[in-house]
């Protein structure tokens, strides 16, 4: 490595088998080689400017969001015997760490890794606090090294959420990942979660068994069959179903307009890149027939949905801001970045995503059958017609 290409400051002493370097404000590495490998140490008091130094190096966006402050030293040992064959040992401490909106205060990391290696240790990961919005947690893992394998007991205690003690297994020679069961709760002033998963997989695929339900608005989200691609923008897939969800209590919670009524459907092949940006999915959202329950909905919401879903409004009696519906139902679709929508219900060359009743009412007509558009312009769209409660009621 050329130092000179970096914006800092270094001295490098090297010998025939070995190596020390300075690093100014950052740290410093010891390189020492003999027949059984490379033993390597790497200390640092400052991982604020050691962050600086490795975006400089290689650009690494994930850097870019995480910060220091306070105390902030770690040491790092390895023993390489080549790519397959090692053994490392962490010693870390942190006062306060950020990464996004996410908050750490009072690391404290002592553990070691092996790969093909006879290595035996206990050691611990600790965090005092973290803070995601309004979520506050203490972490607390006893490590166990035997070998290649790393053995977590993972205790988080949570001011939302109550998660069972669980068990994480690493196999860094087999790169395997396995867990025992996990079991979570969690309540909002909207919203009951609860968790049944277990983790098993590599490090090319890992599978999250179980399901997450979500009870919200009289009804559940379940989502289950979750799996994770790691790499360096990791993907995020699962399938996901509701039913009984009460329009009025979510439609309550936005300017979108006024609906009563229940709805159901799914979100199949639903993957996320990066945790956030969709890839691809395929919804169905349609009328769940509740009896005795009012299906309703005001003039702001048909034009909310004509704007979204791209359709036209018919009214048979134009004189209310409120009207009867029979239906509600559209299925959705996003691959390659197009995406499309169609009305559920069908007569002829007209496609329906609402439908009024026998003889009065609403309906919303999808007047373009060929319905794609990019996916950003359709977020657009919706971003027009969804906005935070505040703006006229209707």
């Amino acid at each position: 490595m050329d130092f000179s290409l970096y914006p800092t400051e270094s001295t490098i002493y090297i010998d025939k088998n070995s190596a020390h370097i300075e690093i100014k404000k950052v740290g410093t590495v010891d390189i020492n080689r003999n027949k059984k490998g490379i033993n390597l140490k790497i200390a640092s008091d400052n991982l604020t400017a050691a962050r600086d130094f490795i975006i400089s190096a290689t650009e690494n966006e994930f850097l870019n969001n995480l910060s220091f402050k306070g105390k902030q030293k770690a040491i790092i040992l390895l023993n390489i015997k080549n790519s397959k064959q090692f053994k490392a040992f962490l010693k870390a401490e942190v006062l306060k760490a950020k990464y996004k909106n996410i908050e750490a205060k009072n690391i404290e990391i002592n553990t070691a890794i092996a790969a093909s290696e006879k290595l035996k240790h206990k050691g611990y990961i600790k965090i005092e606090r973290i803070k995601a919005d309004k979520l506050i947690s203490e972490v607390s893992i006893q490590t166990a090294t035997n070998n290649s394998t790393l053995n977590l007991e993972v205790n988080i205690k949570s001011n939302k959420a109550k998660i069972e003690p669980f068990y994480l297994t690493l196999n860094l020679a087999k790169r395997e990942i396995e867990s025992s069961k996990i079991k979570a709760y969690a309540n909002t002033d909207i919203a009951k979660a609860t968790a049944d998963l277990k983790i098993k997989g590599t490090d090319k695929l890992i599978n999250i068994l179980g399901n997450i339900t979500i009870r919200i608005f009289d009804g559940y989200l379940k989502i289950k069959d979750i799996k994770l691609i790691p790499s360096k923008l990791p993907t995020l897939a699962c399938n996901i179903t509701f039913k009984h969800i009460n329009l009025k209590k979510l439609t309550d919670m936005t300017d979108f307009g006024k609906i009563t009524g229940f709805i159901e459907g799914y979100v199949k092949n639903l993957k996320l890149v990066n945790f956030k940006n969709p890839l691809e999915f395929e919804m169905l959202v349609k009328t769940e027939d509740v009896k005795g329950t009012s299906k309703r909905i005001s003039l702001k919401a048909v034009n909310s949905i004509s704007k979204v879903g791209g359709g036209i409004a018919t009214i048979a009696i134009p004189f209310f801001k409120n009207f009867a519906y029979s239906s509600i139902g559209f299925k959705a679709t996003l691959k390659n970045n197009i995406f499309s929508l169609h009305g559920l219900y069908k007569e002829g060359d007209k496609e329906y995503i609402v439908k009024k009743g026998f003889l009065v009412g609403v309906s919303v007509i999808n007047m373009n059958t060929d319905n794609k558009i990019e996916w950003n312009d359709f977020i657009n769209r919706v971003k027009r017609a969804i906005k935070k409660k505040g703006g006229d009621k209707g």
